[in-house]
């Protein structure tokens, strides 16, 4: 196993190496700087900022602080404008990516109070916009906070939030990161043989899809746990070797800091004081403060047990300052940022001179004594005038934010009235429930919003002795995918109306072809559209065709499932024409159509999703039940098996009896 795992580490190491070497080449940073200073389309000039930052944040933390903010500047200064829901959309979303990595960047700086500040910044946006995919990240990141802070329960709430958002988008990659950090936490609580089973499950996952092996690293850590510091050592390497051509300096900072531990352990203390300096000097090199106190009070215990009093009181006072450090930026949310960083920096540049002085106020205790005092004496009046400002910053703060609070309400409340308003507006386009009693005698329509608009909806036309119903899930929900909805509602009303068609196919291929014309007059790429379920019904003949969305018939207690094509109405690279199925129905047949939102809810006992098999079971149950009593019991089981979790999207279903 060890041999297969040491192959493949070096496929990686070799294949990241070369595509890093492709990949970050100063032609492309200055081809960025200059979009980003030539670019007259903020939102291109967004997409530039991010990307030299994805090259950048590893290697100049400072620069990409400087990036992210200049990004959420200018997605904030957007917002303000009279956009499209489009254009917000996409400010919003790198607003939030945004102040992720702000919450990344003082993560680094082990600055856990400002990450959390900015990770719950993203956390707000993504909830709102429903980007669970970007919300996941934001609890993974958290999660890590809460590790270093020995939340362990919290921690494994958040990893679990995101392991199940990364499961449902078949996320690889972050599903094995989200296991190795579960396995960390198993490890920091002493279970080491729960920890295996997760870790090892992300190693498996990462050699079958050919991912980078960082949970090398904690399998390490429970061989030194448990006390096989030679399988432990070999894990160690085998992560260092692929950090070390990655050019992940940060990361192997962290597995040099583990070793320099192993050898420490075993009482090796040369090798330890050996790896413990490199992690230092890697650390100092990424300005991570991560771990960096660690390492320093790890080398004044080595020295000061060694007798080594020169040495020990090199590592005791750069442990102090680091503390120190690490004390005021916990304490000053915002204030002098990067004040700290410039004080140690010229603190190492007077190392050397510091430490000669140290060893003549060593021959002298009482002259020691004495400038101790003044140091100390000092120190309090510089922490007093660092509460003092804190505190007038706080005070500014409070005044600002009471005013900014009466804004805010007031901007809620004026987007609230607009939203319900576009209700108002987009059930205008429905047909009224009197159009749906005349042409559809024996019927009903169960229709839920998950807000206040949506983007499902159902759709009715008559055309001669022709009729024709649908009902039709566009992407998302909410205001974006009620705006979907308008644009295909549109598209179907042209296709019969303007066009004269009247096959249910080739109705959905002139909606298709409208709806992409209309998504073309933007200047992004957007790749929305909508599942669909077509009937027309002429007499007792009806025919049916429908995107992703099924059609299903019961009759004589018995359901028949026509299936739908597997492509939606818009942009696809395979699309085909849709197919028309032609039924002949006989009285007493139900016709049932849907969106897949009463199947997808999750709810019950377990808080798993109702899924189509149980909905089958359902209408095969009440389908000789007049059409109205059918809906209200979907309506009921459909609440009560929500019961008090979140409706997750739109939902619609619609019956017919012949």
């Amino acid at each position: 196993m060890q041999k297969l795992i040491s192959f493949f580490i070096a496929f990686i190491v070799c294949f990241s190496s070369l595509a890093e070497q492709a990949y970050v080449l100063p032609k492309q940073t200055d081809s960025l700087k200059e979009v980003i200073n030539n670019a007259k389309n903020d939102s291109i000039k967004v997409n530039a900022l991010l990307r030299l930052d994805e090259l950048i944040f590893l290697s100049n933390p400072k620069l990409s602080f400087n990036l992210n903010n200049r990004i959420i500047l200018l997605c904030k200064d957007n917002l303000r404008k009279n956009i499209s829901a489009v254009e917000k959309l996409f400010y919003k979303i790198k607003l939030s990516s945004s102040f992720n990595n702000l919450g990344v960047f003082y993560t680094d700086l082990a600055n856990y109070e400002q990450a959390l500040f900015y990770y719950e910044k993203a956390i707000d946006i993504n909830k709102k916009l429903q980007n669970n995919l970007g919300l996941a990240n934001d609890y993974n990141n958290v999660a890590w906070i809460c590790v270093n802070q020995s939340s362990f329960n919290k921690a494994r709430e958040y990893y679990n939030n995101a392991l199940f958002i990364f499961k449902e988008f078949n996320d690889i990659k972050s599903i094995a990161l989200v296991l190795k950090n579960i396995g960390n936490i198993y490890i920091e609580n002493g279970e080491y043989e729960k920890a295996m089973q997760y870790c090892q499950e992300s190693l498996n996952l990462s050699i079958e899809n050919g991912l980078p092996p960082y949970v090398l690293e904690d399998i390490g850590r429970i061989y030194f746990e448990t006390n096989d510091y030679d399988k432990a050592l070999e894990n160690y390497n085998s992560i260092a070797n692929y950090y070390k051509i990655s050019g992940s300096i940060r990361d192997l900072s962290f597995i040099y800091q583990s070793v320099a531990n192993l050898y420490r352990k075993k009482g090796n203390n040369k090798r330890a004081v050996e790896y413990f300096k490199k992690s230092i000097n890697l650390k100092e090199s990424v300005n991570s403060f991560d771990g960096l106190d660690k390492c320093a009070l790890n080398l004044y215990e080595i020295y000061k047990e060694e007798g080594n009093d020169n040495k020990s009181l090199k590592y005791h006072e750069l442990y102090m300052v680091i503390k120190d450090t690490l004390n005021v930026m916990s304490a000053n949310e915002s204030v002098f940022r990067f004040e700290i960083e410039q004080e140690y920096e010229l603190k190492k540049q007077s190392d050397s001179l510091m430490f000669e002085n140290q060893l003549i106020v060593a021959k002298n205790k009482a002259k020691a004594k004495t400038e101790k005092s003044k140091i100390v004496r000092n120190y309090l009046v510089g922490i007093l005038l660092l509460i003092l400002s804190l505190l007038l910053f706080l005070f500014f703060h409070y005044k600002k934010t009471k005013s900014q609070k009466f804004v805010i309400e007031n901007q809620h409340k004026d987007l609230t009235s607009s939203i319900t308003y576009a209700k108002t507006i987009q059930a205008a386009l429905f047909p009224t429930d009197k159009a749906v009693k005349e042409l559809l005698l024996e019927s009903f329509i169960l229709y839920h919003p998950k807000d206040i608009v949506a983007g499902d909806f159902y759709w009715l036309e008559k055309q001669r002795d022709t009729l024709f119903f649908a009902v039709a899930d566009c992407t998302g929900h909410g205001v974006p995918g009620a705006m979907v909805s308008v644009i295909c509602n549109n598209g179907l009303n042209r296709s019969v109306r303007e066009h004269k068609i009247n096959e249910p196919g080739e109705i959905l291929d002139k909606t298709r072809e409208i709806i992409l014309k209309e998504f073309e007059k933007s200047e992004n790429e957007v790749s929305d559209g909508m599942d669909i379920a077509l009937c027309s019904l002429s007499g007792s003949k009806l025919k049916y065709a429908g995107a992703h969305n099924p059609l299903w018939i019961i009759r004589e207690n018995e359901l028949i499932e026509i299936k739908a094509n597997h492509q939606p109405i818009g942009k696809y690279r395979n699309s085909q024409p849709f197919t028309t199925h032609t039924i002949d129905l006989f009285k007493g047949d139900c016709v049932y159509l849907f969106t897949d939102g009463f199947a997808d809810q999750f709810g019950g006992e377990k808080g798993k999703k109702y899924k189509k098999a149980n909905l089958k079971k359902l209408l095969l149950s009440i389908n000789v039940e007049p059409m109205q009593k059918q809906r209200d019991v979907l309506q009921y089981t459909f609440e009560n098996w929500t019961g008090n979790l979140e409706q997750i999207d739109d939902v619609c279903v619609m019956g017919v009896r012949v």
